[in-house]
């Protein structure tokens, strides 16, 4: 009984939200880090560390169709009524749709420190870290929509099929100095070395949004147009910008000696990266004109740089030999 001017528009009684924010690429993942070190004295007062930590590609997907909900749509704020408005992908005896929408994340990292001792006592140990430090995140969305008309509404024949998406991609990449302290107390067979670090650089951020319209019509061949919905001529492009940004660190480890200069360890990381930009906060709801409309009068969607900040955290498990 909902009228199809009022399908999928937010605020309207029995609009159900099927994706919205938090509910994709949220849950966590698994990842490596590898690090080396050595003493450049007999007496281990200064010493050189590397490390290296990744968390792979991680894909998201979420899928609706038709098939399982009849009434499919977009939710979107329109500029030319000022109100929200929705654009259809599926309505019961008007057209036949599915939405599908791919999530990616990559996080990896670089540091090169050195290792200075600061003071020593009988069961533990001080030592002041600083060096260089990179870090990527980089992460995608995109929005695939198709549609079918299965009656004809005014110029529109059965059979037309409407096919658009829009892209949104973001990477991040840190530069940096990084300086910090790390204290280490030691027992018979454990250790416990709690490392608090602070990087401090240039945050290098690189947006590219794209989009696009492909109508076909029965025996009248297909038509391409530049933009989808949230991606159209007004925002479409790639943007880059720089800006300071700095990653605090703190990590938690203890080790149980094995015995052969083998070690178990077990910890706790926590990591915080300011002025970064992701690809769901640079998108603007607000539409000026519906596919494959021309931009005319107001130009929305409009792109403008929308930064956050993201937390990492995380539980580590390892093994550490020395020789």
């Amino acid at each position: 009984g909902t009228p199809p001017n009022l399908a999928g528009v937010l605020g309207q009684p029995g609009t159900q939200t099927l994706l919205g924010s938090g509910d994709l690429g949220g849950s966590g993942q698994s990842g490596a880090r590898i690090s080396f070190g050595w003493w450049m004295d007999p007496a281990q007062c200064n010493g050189f560390e590397a490390s290296y930590f990744g968390l792979g590609n991680q894909t998201s997907s979420f899928t609706a169709s038709s098939a399982n909900t009849p009434i499919l749509a977009r939710p979107v704020f329109d500029m030319g009524t000022n109100a929200e408005a929705a654009m259809l992908a599926a309505y019961p005896g008007i057209l036949t749709g599915a939405i599908n929408v791919d999530a990616s994340t990559k996080l990896q990292g670089v540091e090169a420190l050195y290792r200075r001792r600061v003071s020593e006592g009988c069961d533990s140990r001080v030592d002041f870290l600083f060096g260089y430090r990179y870090a990527s995140l980089d992460e995608g969305l995109r929005i695939n929509q198709a549609s079918e008309w299965t009656s004809a509404q005014g110029a529109i024949v059965v059979g037309t099929t409407q096919n658009l998406f829009d892209s949104f991609t973001t990477n991040n990449d840190f530069h940096g100095g990084e300086f910090g302290i790390s204290y280490t107390h030691q027992t018979s067979c454990w250790s416990l070395e709690t490392v608090m670090k602070m990087a401090m650089g240039n945050n290098h951020s690189e947006v590219v949004i794209d989009g696009q319209t492909v109508n076909t019509v029965p025996n009248g061949g297909s038509a391409t147009f530049v933009g989808g919905l949230l991606a159209q001529q007004t925002n479409i492009g790639r943007y880059e910008r720089d800006a300071f940004g700095f990653i605090p660190e703190l990590n938690i480890t203890a080790r149980r000696e094995l015995g052969c200069n083998l070690h178990m360890s077990v910890g706790y990381n926590l990591m915080y990266w300011t002025a970064i930009l992701r690809p769901g906060d640079q998108i603007d709801r607000n539409v000026s004109q519906f596919p494959p409309e021309a931009p005319t009068g107001v130009q929305r969607p409009a792109f403008a740089f929308q930064s956050q900040s993201v937390l990492i955290q995380g539980i580590q498990l390892g093994l550490e030999y020395r020789f």
